[in-house]
């Protein structure tokens, strides 16, 4: 017996794939929509993401990653817009260098964010819990022999 569980995911999948083919008919340019795609993804990132962190704790160590996770979806976001109008309008110019700026501050972002999540990790992980129990088992093999 087909169930409820088994029909909506297949509707999803039935959905995206016409939606995917309608955007590909209606824009005709496979690389403009791909790109459309793209930043369908990338501004629903930034609405949940903001969702996200104006519902977490403010100070929290969560919404600090949570506002660095957004910065660094706008930032992929900006540079995704910035291609696909570099590739409609052909920039030969300096915009060429706006696309590079934009990427490069999406990195240090990601840079940022990683450094974080290091710090969060010194903070909230077991390393010192670990390193207890590793020196317990170590005293305990030494008082065995």
């Amino acid at each position: 017996m087909i169930t409820i569980n088994f029909i909506a995911p297949l509707l999803w999948v039935v959905g995206i794939i016409l939606s995917l083919i309608a955007i590909f008919s209606i824009v005709g340019n496979a690389d403009l929509a791909v790109g459309i795609i793209i930043i369908s993804f990338g501004v629903l990132s930034v609405i949940w993401s903001s969702i996200a962190n104006k519902s977490l704790s403010k100070g929290s160590e969560l919404r600090k990653f949570t506002g660095n996770f957004l910065l660094c979806s706008i930032f992929v976001l900006i540079y995704a817009v910035w291609s696909i109008l570099d590739g409609i309008f052909h920039w030969q110019s300096f915009m060429i260098y706006f696309g590079y700026g934009v990427l490069t501050l999406t990195f240090f972002m990601f840079v940022f964010a990683a450094y974080h999540i290091l710090e969060i990790g010194k903070k909230f992980g077991f390393e010192l819990q670990a390193n207890n129990i590793k020196k317990l088992v170590r005293d305990k093999k030494l008082q065995s022999k």
